[in-house]
């Protein structure tokens, strides 16, 4: 799919490589439809945060530690989206 979108292999390794890899272990069975079972757990467990029931939790920084984002941005991307980062230096 990705390459039917033009994408090349760098950069399907660089922006969805944890998908990818995730994959090669199976599709989840349901079938992309989700119930909000890690909400429903959290309430039915108590728990003080989603983070507690959820699969891939943010660390405290806001950090995915699974799909290791936030990450770098190519150019293309950036120039595509219209945003443009300045150096402070």
């Amino acid at each position: 799919m990705f390459k039917a979108i033009g994408m090349n292999s760098e950069d399907i390794k660089n922006q969805f490589g944890f998908f990818i890899k995730a994959f090669q272990y199976g599709v989840p069975p349901h079938a992309g439809i989700a119930f909000g079972l890690d909400r429903i757990i959290m309430i039915l467990s108590n728990s003080e945060s989603i983070r507690e029931t959820i699969a891939f939790p943010k660390n405290a920084k806001g950090k995915s530690l699974m799909e290791e984002a936030p990450a770098f941005a190519s150019e293309n991307v950036l120039e595509e989206y219209g945003i443009s980062v300045k150096d402070n230096k």
